[in-house]
């Protein structure tokens, strides 16, 4: 009896300093990251004290452009993180132009980037709409709510095929029957599961689109993402697995670079321009036997803390940095976070006078 109320009396204890120090444990592991032990530049983000003081300065910093992140209010949470939080902690660290805000301070915004889990549900974009109401007039805005939801639109897929866009059939005929190998994806969901199977007809919950032929000749599927930024196109990472659905948990190789053929540029331009929208990450397969671009998904939403791992940066970092992080050259020769600065500029020069409460029209001009 003596043992279980002393269990029941720690377990009490417990559970009240978790909830008074709920972070201790990173706080003490902090507490070793200061200089001059390690270099401030090479300790990322991490919810506690020495982010939280770089997060006041960022707060207390002029920057001539005010950039507000809109989540719908619905901050999407991963591996203990806020996606929102932290895109917007090291555009704040990085830009030396732009300072950004969380679903905050929209009457003064100068550009608003809207940044949540797709696809919006209606009460999301209805939170969405109330918040830009409080908006300027003009004010440009990336990724606007009505057309947020375009990659899981039924007719997204056609609508690229018509303008040229190489991408997986998705349209059937009972000639297909048994006989097409397809691809069937969940639909509605950020990380879906997936499988393949002959064509055996609509599948309520499902997409389906025709299995693409990616294997390189030796066992090896080689999936390709890419991102789309402002006008900017340029490479992340490509997965190899020896499963057809090559993806972060079937892969036993990644790469966090790679070169882009001129296709392959222009493929993803063209989406941008079909869409409409102005960020996102691209996934798309190199075909056999010609090797030509197919493209299978669209993120607007996409991972944006890199899986690369060096004992020297402590935290967590942008994918953006993994250059820096792996030591490897930038995709388009200047970093990243400069052409970010100089895209921006761009799009709200572009953009400032057209009204957010009228249908977006993408630029499709930006290089």
């Amino acid at each position: 009896m003596d043992s279980i109320n002393i269990n029941e009396r720690n377990r009490k204890i417990r559970g009240k300093l978790k909830s008074q120090f709920p972070n201790l444990s990173k706080l003490i592991r902090q507490l070793f990251w200061f200089p001059p032990f390690i270099k401030g530049t090479k300790i990322g983000y991490e919810p506690e004290i020495y982010t939280r003081y770089r997060k006041w300065q960022h707060n207390h910093s002029r920057k001539r452009i005010n950039l507000c992140l809109l989540t719908g209010g619905t901050l999407t949470r991963n591996k203990k993180l806020y996606f929102a939080d932290l895109h917007a902690f090291w555009i704040n660290e990085r830009s030396r132009i732009c300072k950004v805000s969380v679903d905050c301070a929209v009457e003064k915004a100068d550009v608003i980037w809207v940044f949540t889990q797709d696809p919006v549900t209606p009460e999301t974009l209805t939170h969405l709409k109330k918040e830009l109401s409080k908006a300027p007039k003009n004010v440009p805005i990336i990724n606007p709510p009505e057309i947020y939801n375009f990659y899981h639109q039924k007719n997204s897929f056609p609508k690229l095929a018509a303008a040229g866009v190489r991408v997986p059939r998705s349209s059937f005929s009972k000639n297909d029957l048994g006989t097409t190998l397809c691809v069937y994806k969940k639909i509605g969901q950020g990380s879906v599961p997936k499988f393949r199977d002959t064509y055996r007809g609509p599948i309520e919950g499902y997409r389906t689109f025709e299995f693409i032929d990616y294997e390189d000749g030796y066992g090896d599927f080689s999936r390709y993402r890419a991102f789309f930024m402002l006008g900017l196109v340029f490479p992340e990472e490509v997965l190899t697995a020896k499963n057809w659905n090559s993806c972060s948990k079937t892969a036993y190789d990644v790469k966090y670079t790679f070169q882009m053929s001129p296709l392959e540029i222009e493929q993803i331009k063209l989406i941008a321009k079909v869409s409409g929208l102005d960020f996102f990450a691209v996934d798309f397969l190199r075909q056999n036997p010609d090797g030509n671009p197919v493209f299978v998904d669209i993120n607007i939403f996409p991972t944006i803390f890199p899986a690369v791992t060096n004992p020297q940066y402590l935290g967590y970092w942008h994918t953006f940095d993994t250059p820096l992080i792996q030591g490897i050259p930038e995709p388009l020769g200047p970093p990243i976070w400069k052409l970010f600065d100089e895209a921006l500029v761009q799009f709200i020069k572009q953009n400032k006078s057209q009204d957010h409460r009228q249908p977006h029209v993408h630029d499709a001009k930006a290089t």
